[in-house]
């Protein structure tokens, strides 16, 4: 008499093979389901389930087809689980795998390979398992050692090896390399981003406003906003490098994944094969920039009141001085750690940095060099305004065409009235958001033509750049203007008549 057994077929794919053969995955788990299948055929096992997963075999918890078939094992509800081999029921830690093989010996239940069959309760059988356990989690240590050595050795050639391309590039592959290329319409928006934090000291949240008024989006197709823009610029891969190990990943005993931000000095940064959209230069005083700006002078919206916020630093402990306002005295520039540098009247700072800013600057002229640097300034902004109305240009006219296939469906009844209105409806607001934004961007394009014309006209400009200080009524223009002319200021005043002031300033005489 025949004796027939129940067995349940568990069929795994690392998702590390997924990631690979993308396309054959479902296709090797068809060819491993025909393979048992005949197995149980000739030794006349009756299966009553198959189970299926693509998922990496190091963590139970990820894996619930193996979850739901343990508790069957430990239910006793099969004579035997069919698999291409031991190590696909999994091949994590020691504790996971010892869970999976004592719920199978404590239950009786063989696990039946093409080439063997192992019953756990037998001593040898017992042993022999343990150990191509300890082998499969030896190999895959090795293969995850192999594909990292890969992945680094890539990097160390220039190679891009990450999925998606940054904002401002094209992947692109040729000869066994793998290396970005710049995106024209994305690049231009880059290098501005730059220019206008730099150059013309505007924040990461006006720039993103600037973008979004001009229609433009992020890759995702999403608005601007200041994250998008402080991830641009703290990226060096604009300057022609390759970056890996910014971030670390781990599991934690539930086997869930977290993502922690690596220390700078465990980065891997090396000269990609791509070109640099910005100058190294450029990037540094970005970062600069933004080192000074995480602590905000003037917190919320609140007015700013000091015009040297932000410029002048404490010599003894480094930071920043500010201005303490009194009801019936002068106000004081104090410094408000306990390091012993004494405070000053605010008006006697002032006064000495802009005589020691007049005297430095006193013979500087408006070189030629600098009268070309403002027109390709200009120059740069008249080709943004000019992309951005050609690119709204672009979308007017797929607009257009995305109305004729509206109408064409339409006419033959694809889409009913309620749906013709309202993707007609949809189209028009569209149409009338993107010619506002040709408006505004006309409108820019006009103004800087006309700067460019007025600093064609003004071959020199007053060498005096300090009364640019006290003709202006508005604090946060002077604070602006010291800030353009100086990195810092350092104060130290170690007693009532004793004060120096060390100026940093941006341009060299």
């Amino acid at each position: 008499m025949i004796i027939l057994k129940k067995v349940c077929i568990y069929l795994r794919k690392s998702r590390g093979d997924e990631n690979l053969e993308q396309d054959l995955s479902t296709e090797a788990l068809r060819k491993h389901e025909d393979t048992l299948l005949d197995l149980a055929d000739k030794r006349n096992y009756i299966v009553t389930s198959i189970k299926r997963e693509i998922v990496s075999g190091d963590s139970l918890i990820s894996r619930p087809e193996m979850l739901s078939l343990l508790k069957e094992v430990d239910n006793k509800n099969y004579y035997g689980v069919l698999c291409m081999d031991i190590d696909r029921l999994g091949r994590g830690n020691m504790r996971e795998q010892g869970l999976i093989l004592d719920t199978f010996k404590k239950s009786h239940t063989k696990i039946i390979t093409p080439r063997k069959i192992y019953d756990l309760n037998n001593e040898f059988d017992e042993e022999y398992s343990e150990f191509e356990a300890f082998m499969a989690r030896k190999e895959l240590k090795i293969i995850t050692r192999r594909l990292q050595r890969g992945r680094i050795r890539s990097i160390e050639e220039g190679n891009y090896i990450s999925p998606n391309p940054p904002f401002g590039y094209l992947i692109k592959e040729e000869h066994n390399e793998r290396f970005l290329i710049p995106k024209d319409s994305e690049s231009l928006i880059v290098k501005k981003i730059f220019h206008w934090y730099t150059t013309e000291s505007i924040g990461s949240s006006k720039i993103a406003h600037r973008l979004n008024d001009s229609g433009y989006t992020t890759h995702t197709n999403k608005p601007w906003n200041n994250y998008s823009i402080l991830n641009i610029l703290k990226n060096p891969i604009y300057t022609g490098k390759i970056t890996w190990k910014k971030t670390r990943t781990y599991k934690d005993s539930l086997g869930n994944k977290h993502i922690v931000s690596q220390n700078k000095s465990n980065w891997m940064v090396v000269d990609g094969k791509h070109e640099a959209l910005i100058t190294k230069e450029t990037y540094e005083k970005a970062q600069s920039i933004l080192s000074s700006r995480r602590n905000s002078p003037v917190p919320g919206k609140r007015q700013l009141k000091n015009p040297l916020a932000g410029v002048i630093f404490c010599e003894i402990c480094n930071k920043k001085m500010i201005l303490r306002p009194y009801k019936n005295r002068e106000p004081q520039l104090i410094c408000t750690s306990k390091c012993g540098n004494k405070s000053s009247k605010f008006s006697l700072i002032e006064t000495s940095l802009i005589c020691n800013l007049r005297k430095y600057f006193s013979n500087y002229p408006i070189t030629i060099h600098m009268e070309k640097d403002l027109l390709d300034d200009l120059n740069s902004s008249i080709s943004f305004y000019n992309n951005s109305i050609n690119y709204n240009e672009r979308q007017l006219r797929e607009l257009y065409l995305q109305k004729t296939q509206v109408y064409n469906y339409f006419e033959r009844k694809i889409y009913d009235k309620q749906l013709y209105e309202e993707r007609v409806s949809f189209l028009k607001n569209k149409e009338l958001h993107i010619n506002n934004l040709i408006y505004k961007n006309k409108i820019h394009l006009q103004e800087s033509l006309g700067l460019k014309e007025d600093l064609k006209r003004n071959l020199s400009i007053n060498r005096d750049l300090m009364d640019h200080y006290f003709l202006s009524n508005n604090i946060e223009e002077q604070n602006r203007f010291i800030k353009s002319l100086l990195y810092k200021v350092t104060y130290y005043k170690p007693s009532k008549k004793n004060l120096t002031l060390k100026i940093y300033p941006k341009l060299r005489c």
